[in-house]
């Protein structure tokens, strides 16, 4: 590449070079001429030749030209089903229009309508509030993503701030790098209501046991009064117990008991009966589905030494009526506590290793475990545990390897990955960002390209890490200190179902018994009215390898019946979207088949027209949408005050238009006044030459 400097000498060596040319054509010539005349072609044939030269080397102007580009700013209206509650003559859409206009001040518009995705709009008005979903993080993150290259200034945002779906919208908010104005629709003083917030069970169940269930009530402004709650199992009534509800806002819980039937999909549902002047009655409901099995997962706890987390651990697993637990606790190198190692570790489903291996472990007991084709293994971080020796003798089953290191004390929190993952569905998981933190080794990681990380540090620090592979599944616990999870105050009292939750789901997903070959299951148990039902699915082959060309036909039955075929998508995965289902409970059964030969069968039951997330508390998030706008340098609005935000819109510098430079290029070698100027040259000094009779 030339420099500049290098460029300026190239054309004076050019100037120079066309000098010379012209100067050596007419030192002599026949008949001589006088100094003048020679002297005067010597200048026009110099000019042509380095004007030839100037064009052929492709010559370009540039300048610095500015463009006035006016700001923008997106107006985001929310258009989900919860905006109902707050207006329901629909109103707000035609205001919206008549705030926003084409122009606020000198800064241009931008509409966006958003529920589960954000979208741009011509108008606001004739929204009908028919999303079911509420994204706000896509709400603020799609409108900076297409204005990105049109001077986005700001986001005023109109909504309920109740978010049911997506990220976490603060996040997003910090991220954007421009002023967010929140706009809150709806009575933000608290709204006579009762909910049903919580149903919480175990999700895995024998039958003809009874088995508890906890159902939490929330309610606001029906204090001294008391709420009927019935618990159905099948669409039959089990139960109903009298709650008495707190003042003001609070939340109170209620215990049942039921029996599951025999073996299959059951749903259970607690309603909390409607007391007079409630602000909605869709979230007096909530149902969850449990599975009726027979069987019972084996699980090894094996432990490098006594230690608290082994007792947390080993309370959990053995809460679970579907966990046939087996403890180990070292005492010497290839001895126990509670005796020898059991023979035949095939017979496991799945082990736990808690700070195994530690000091003195015999190698031996690893190979085994690596030589049990169908146990799954969950390593538990521990203050002892010897991470080479981990990874040379599992390091090929589990998900991630890691050289431990000093501990840190880290809270976890749920990764994008780890939202709706099997592992994590387990009650009170909101609940996790206020327990005890871990301690997690500072050494990252080596995570496997097939493994999801599913909790993370503040800093994205893997906590916990799961994978499948084949017949069996891995997860790696990094963090130490689960015992605190037990041993929680009474204000943490709601998040005690978390860790033995959490522990019986690690034991199934990664024992080779929860490995069907056809796994077929709606993405969610409860569908909005109106709703798309969608499913995917996971199908196997023989020794567990991706069925990628089988047939998966879902027949589905309710008050409307369906069979439909589900579309691969690759790798032994197969998604299928169903319309038009009306409201109640349906029952599928999905079948798969390859080659003519069965594959397998999965079952299960969804309903559509159930609990709304839109609906599950009629009160605006007013501390969300300040704290989005006090990260952001924004402000919180209300309807009654859009004529204040459109003054501070109009008076603010930051939404004025603003000018920006750029380069342009001009070619001048097919310019036409440079193509006559070198003919002109050319011409005089032929005709000269002529004139004065040179040969």
């Amino acid at each position: 590449m030339l420099t500049f400097q290098q460029s300026y000498l190239i054309a004076i060596a050019g100037v120079v070079l066309a000098c010379a040319v012209a100067w050596w054509t007419y030192r002599r010539t026949t008949p001589p001429l006088v100094p003048p005349r020679r002297w005067t072609l010597t200048a026009l044939r110099a000019l042509a030749l380095a004007l030839l030269g100037f064009l052929l080397a492709g010559p370009l102007l540039r300048r610095i030209a500015g463009d006035r580009r006016p700001a923008t700013v997106a107006v985001v209206v929310d258009d989900s089903e919860s905006m109902r509650l707050h207006d329901p003559a629909r109103a707000l859409p035609g205001r919206i229009d008549a705030f926003a206009g084409d122009f606020l001040g000198e800064a241009r518009v931008a509409r966006f309508r958003f529920g589960a995705d954000a979208e741009p709009a011509e108008r606001f008005a004739g929204m009908r509030y028919t999303g079911t979903r509420t994204d706000l993080g896509r709400a603020l993150a799609r409108p900076a993503e297409r204005l990105a290259a049109q001077n986005l200034q700001g986001i005023v945002l109109v909504t309920d701030g109740r978010a049911t779906a997506g990220r976490n919208a603060l996040y997003v908010a910090e991220r954007l790098g421009v002023p967010v104005f929140p706009v809150v629709v709806g009575d933000t003083l608290p709204r006579r209501d009762v909910a049903v917030t919580a149903l919480l069970a175990n999700r895995r169940v024998p039958p003809g046991a009874a088995q508890p269930v906890e159902v939490r009530v929330r309610s606001s402004g029906y204090g001294g009064a008391s709420a009927v709650v019935t618990l159905s199992a099948g669409g039959r009534a089990v139960a109903t117990r009298a709650v008495a509800l707190p003042d003001g806002r609070g939340e109170v819980s209620v215990s049942f008991d039921y029996t599951p039937p025999a073996p299959g999909a059951l749903t259970l549902t607690a309603t909390a009966a409607r007391l007079p002047g409630e602000a909605t009655a869709e979230n007096n409901a909530r149902s969850l589905t449990v599975q009726v099995v027979q069987e019972r997962t084996r699980v090894l706890l094996l432990a490098g030494a006594p230690d608290p987390d082994v007792g947390a651990l080993r309370a959990a697993l053995e809460a679970d009526a579907l966990v046939d637990l087996t403890v180990r606790v070292q005492k010497a190198p290839g001895e126990f506590y509670e005796g020898p190692l059991p023979a035949e570790l095939g017979a496991f489903g799945a082990a736990f290793l808690v700070g195994y291996p530690g000091r003195g472990a015999d190698p031996a007991v690893l190979e085994r475990l690596a030589a049990a084709p169908r146990l799954g293994i969950v390593v538990v971080a521990g203050s002892q545990t010897d991470w080479n020796l981990l990874a040379r003798a599992l390091g090929s089953i589990l998900p991630a390897t890691t050289a431990g290191g000093v501990a840190r004390e880290l809270p976890a929190r749920v990764t994008d990955a780890g939202r709706g993952h099997p592992v994590l569905d387990v009650p009170a998981l909101d609940a996790l960002p206020s327990l005890p933190p871990l301690r997690v080794a500072t050494a990252a990681p080596r995570v496997s390209a097939g493994a999801r990380v599913l909790l993370a540090g503040p800093g994205g620090e893997p906590v916990l890490v799961a994978e499948r592979r084949g017949r069996r599944g891995a997860a790696l616990l990094l963090g130490a200190g689960v015992w605190r999870w037990r041993t929680l105050p009474p204000a943490l009292a709601n998040a005690a179902p978390l860790l033995p939750a959490l522990a019986s789901r690690l034991a199934r997903f990664v024992a080779a018994d929860d490995v069907r070959p056809v796994r077929v299951a709606p993405v969610r148990e409860a569908f909005a009215a109106g709703e798309p039902v969608a499913f995917e699915g996971q199908v196997s082959g023989e020794g567990g390898a991706p069925a990628e060309d089988a047939l998966v036909e879902v027949a589905i039955t309710g008050p409307a019946a369906r069979a439909v075929a589900m579309q691969a998508l690759g790798a032994g995965r197969y998604a299928l979207t169903v319309d038009g289902l009306p409201a109640g409970a349906y029952r599928f059964r999905a079948r798969a088949t390859a080659g003519g030969r069965a594959l397998g069968t999965d079952e299960g039951v969804f309903r559509v027209g159930a609990l709304g997330a839109e609906f599950a508390d009629p009160e605006p998030d007013l501390g969300l949408l300040r704290a989005i706008a006090a990260r952001t340098g924004g402000a919180v609005y209300t309807v009654a005050t859009l004529d204040s935000l459109r003054a501070r819109i109009a008076a603010s510098p930051a939404f004025a238009p603003s000018i920006v430079a750029r380069e342009v290029e001009t070619p001048l070698w097919d310019r036409w006044p440079l193509f006559l100027l070198l003919v002109g040259l050319l011409a005089a000094e032929w005709g000269l030459r002529k004139r004065w009779g040179l040969v």
